[in-house]
């Protein structure tokens, strides 16, 4: 298609590409292509490695990944309002719900799902030249992976890279929405069709046409700030790290000299529900954020609060949480949910992750769970917290805590799960704090 492109009389010679998830996908695909006639890229929510988004930390993206073939990768695309989805992402094995892995073209090709991910270490990043518009939202569901390609892009290519993240979910440009869950946007943070083809003119106009601009390399806005801000490079520069210890049901700034422990029972056939996050847009009853008591309540979920703040603490960038646990599955999942305590005691979800542990030895042992990356504001009087637990279902797939694949699990069973604390075995939340 871009040979023709350079057919047509009304070529000018500058070709820019635009396109928002998959054919954001597409586009960067293309930003290394020996046609130099490409010169520019906007893309919303677009990735190149696509594990990054389907398997986050090792577990299978259940809730997007089977309702996604369905609707999208069919020849015959299906009406996913008429069909039972929750008896479907019940399904076990989880194989058997599983729509053969093609996407199906419409002019009768297919190509399995595996060419639409993009390994990192073997794109020719170095052959891209050109400048590319990164846009996306703290609860878009392909988050990391528009992160990862825009950070990739910056280290390796020599195009400049700009980066708007906005409190939007996936393609909410394309809906009059006006919230992310229960969190009402503010004027300044709504976004709408006008507002995404207005900035991507714009974007044109200045990488084809030569119109000046101010726009900053990377624009992000602060949760329940209300504020944006701006940066060099994503993440921000100058953070100084935050570590925030467990211990008993608290976060604190310094670790305890004794060990302790906290632990709950891992049940599959009760996992813990999706409430909230960046999920498939399928589901916006659980999208965005959400307030938490309803998990929080479970005794499956642990929960490690901080004191009140003394003053409004910004963070922003990754955050991780090292856990030292032991379990009695053979395998088995962790996960974490980083969330802001407000005034009032209310819990309300900011960013999530999981990890996969695919075979365990009984013995205390350490791990790592990433979280998503995002920005807020921790207002004076309110409190963090972090919940622990070992499902988020149906957003991903279960572990059966057997051994066996969760895609091809039949049988689960209920494990004990413990996480420990103190100085021997400090697990602990990370975080990069901003000063004004």
């Amino acid at each position: 298609p871009l040979a023709s492109l350079a057919e047509q009389p009304w070529n000018n010679g500058k070709i820019g590409l635009w396109g928002s998830s998959n054919l954001g996908y597409s586009a960067l695909t293309l930003s290394a292509s020996e046609n130099t006639q490409v010169k520019s890229i906007f893309h919303m929510s677009g990735w190149l490695d696509g594990t990054e988004v389907n398997t986050q930390g090792g577990a299978f993206h259940l809730s997007l990944v089977i309702p996604w073939l369905i609707f999208e990768g069919q020849r015959l695309q299906r009406n996913l309002r008429k069909m039972d989805l929750e008896k479907l992402l019940s399904q076990t094995p989880t194989s058997e719900a599983h729509p053969e892995m093609f996407y199906e073209l419409e002019n009768g090709d297919s190509i399995h799902l595996s060419e639409l991910n993009v390994n990192h270490k073997e794109f020719p990043f170095e052959n891209s030249k050109i400048p590319i518009f990164h846009y996306t939202g703290w609860y878009d569901f392909v988050l990391p992976g528009v992160l990862s390609a825009y950070q990739e892009f910056s280290r390796k290519s020599a195009g400049k890279q700009y980066l708007i993240i906005g409190p939007w979910y996936h393609n909410q440009a394309y809906s009059s929405d006006t919230s992310v869950g229960d969190y009402i946007l503010p004027i300044q943070a709504q976004t709408s069709l006008d507002v995404l083809l207005n900035e991507s003119v714009a974007w044109f106009n200045h990488t084809l046409k030569g119109q000046s601009s101010n726009l900053p390399r990377v624009k992000y806005y602060v949760l329940f700030k209300k504020d944006w801000k701006s940066s060099s490079t994503w993440p921000p520069p100058g953070g100084v790290t935050d570590t925030l210890y467990l211990s008993g049901k608290n976060l604190t700034q310094s670790v305890k000299d004794t060990v302790s422990s906290s632990a709950f029972i891992y049940d599959p056939k009760d996992p813990v529900p999706t409430w909230g996050g960046g999920n498939f847009h399928f589901f916006m009853d659980i999208m965005g954020i959400k307030e938490q008591s309803k998990i929080e309540s479970r005794a499956d979920v642990l929960t490690f609060t901080s004191s009140e703040y003394k003053k409004s603490v910004t963070y922003a960038g990754p955050i991780s949480l090292e856990l030292y646990y032991k379990t009695e599955g053979k395998a088995t999942d962790f996960t974490a949910k980083l969330t802001l305590v407000d005034d009032l005691g209310q819990s309300w979800n900011i960013s999530e992750g999981i990890i996969r542990i695919p075979k365990t030895t009984h013995n205390i042992s350490k791990t790592t769970i990433t979280l998503n990356d995002v920005a807020f504001e921790v207002r004076k009087g309110w409190r963090l917290r972090i919940q622990v637990s070992s499902s988020n279902f149906p957003k991903f797939n279960r572990n059966p805590n057997t051994g066996i694949d969760p895609m091809d699990a039949t049988t689960f069973i209920s494990v004990k799960q413990t996480i420990y604390h103190g100085k021997k075995y400090p697990s602990h939340v990370k975080l990069y704090e901003f000063s004004e």
